[in-house]
Formats: structure tokens, sequence, C-alpha cells
């Protein structure tokens, strides 16, 4: 499996590094040009450019391994499907990872060169806590929450994005193995993905009854303290419950997906 996740890395280190080069240029130019605002507007659109990226390119992986000639070669070596869909599971979380992380040293970053150029070397950790309330200030008045509540919710956004990546992979994989003479393949993977969405949605509806999320989500209206930095009581609450449901479901796909990668696969 180590190598297949290598593998996947070398085929993506160019696009790796043409996506690091043109985040650091893009930084920078809108830095000089615009200060402040120039970089307010890079870390709040990059974030969005990154998941789009993120989300294509990840399918893309997927469905070329199964419907170009290039891909067959994956299903050639000596791997069991489990391998091959856990090995691009990993990938996902690895690379959604790294781009968590350098979006958090982005931020690292700015706000450092911010608080030099702001505050003397003897009042760095004031700076920083000075910068730290600002950054509160500005997730309040936007998205009316606190910055660890936003860091909450970027992570539970990584993990829906792997449920939406695996919920396409299994739409791909029941297609290529349980219908494969049928004619208008991507119309049915399609179908397939509409349905998938459809029960997932369900499930969650009823896991939301079952924990009493309405009361949770009530109680963030009412007394949720927005005035901290860490994640809120409430808002801890709801995004850990979605975390840990979309963990659930990714595991079930992964392991659904991969049984027919095993046994009902016709390339």
């Amino acid at each position: 499996m180590i190598k297949l996740i290598k593998y996947e890395f070398i085929k993506k280190s160019k696009l790796f590094l043409i996506l690091l080069v043109s985040s650091i240029l893009a930084n920078v130019a809108l830095g000089l040009i615009y200060d402040m605002s120039g970089i307010a507007i890079f870390l709040g659109l990059s974030p969005i450019i990154l998941g789009i990226l993120y989300i294509y390119e990840l399918i893309k992986t997927y469905s070329d391994a199964l419907n170009k000639n290039t891909g067959y070669m994956t299903f050639m070596t000596p791997n069991s499907g489990y391998k091959i869909i856990g090995s691009k599971l990993l990938f996902t979380l690895l690379v959604g990872l790294i781009f968590f992380i350098g979006y958090i040293m982005f931020v690292g970053v700015n706000g450092l060169i911010i608080v030099i150029r702001n505050f003397p070397l003897g009042q760095l950790k004031e700076g920083f806590t000075t910068l730290l309330i600002e950054l509160n200030e500005v997730a309040k008045q936007l998205l009316n929450m606190n910055i660890g509540d936003v860091l909450l919710f970027v992570l539970m956004i990584l993990v829906s994005s792997i449920v939406f990546t695996l919920t396409v992979y299994s739409s791909i994989t029941i297609r290529k193995s349980l219908f494969s003479n049928t004619k208008y393949g991507g119309v049915l993977s399609f179908i397939i993905f509409i349905v998938l969405n459809l029960i997932i949605g369900k499930l969650g509806e009823l896991l939301s009854r079952g924990v009493n999320l309405d009361y949770t989500i009530q109680q963030i209206n009412i007394s949720n303290n927005i005035n901290i930095t860490y994640p809120s009581k409430y808002m801890f609450t709801l995004f850990m419950v979605m975390i840990v449901y979309n963990a659930v479901v990714s595991l079930v796909l992964m392991i659904s997906s991969g049984y027919l990668l095993e046994h009902k696969i016709n390339l």
C-alpha cells in the first residue's frame, strides 16, 4: 500500500510544486499591492480554490484508473481491491492534511510578518495576542463564530470532502462492477451518486434526531460564547458529531468499494 501511495504522490508532485509556487507568488503580490487587504483576500479565497482543486483532482485520479488504459496498470499489480481503495483514501487524507497544514503555515507566516511590522521585538508576545484577538473579531463579524470554531469547521469540511470523494468513487465502482455492460455509464454513475447521497443524508437526519442536534443548534443561537478563541462548547459538540458521522460513512464506503474492486470489478 505504501508503494501505491508513493506512486500517487509522484504522479502529483509537479502539480503540488506548481500549486505551492503559485500560492507564494499570489500571497506576495497581493500583500505588496494591497497590503493588509491583499493578505486578507489571499487567506479568504485560497481555501475555496484549494478545496475545488482538491476534489477535482482526486475524482479524476480514480476515474482515470477505472476508465482509461493507463489506469489498468494499477489493477495489474499484485494488490487487492482493498489496498487500492485504501491507498487512494490514505492519499486523500494525506493531501487534505498537507493542504490544511500548508494553509495554517501561510496564516502563521502572514501573522508573523504583520506582528513584526507593527510591534517592537520586546512586545512580540503582546503582538501575537493582539493579532489573535483581531482575527477572532473578524471571524465573529464575518461568520458569527470564533476563530477556534472556524478551524474546527475547516476540519469538518475536510472530512466531508472525503465523504464526497468516496461517494463519487463508490458510484463509479458500482457502475463499473455491477453494471459494466450498461450503456450511458456516466449517467448511471451520476444517478447512483444521487441515490447514495440521499441515503447518507437520510441517515444523517436520523442521527441528528437521535442525538438531539436541534437542541444543540438552539443553544448555539442562545448561549454560544464567540468571544473566546478556542472552540466553544455547543459548536464543538455539533462539529464533532458531524465529523464522527462522516468518518464512519467514509469507512463504510471504503470497505464496500474495496469489496467490489476485489470481487466484482470488470475492466
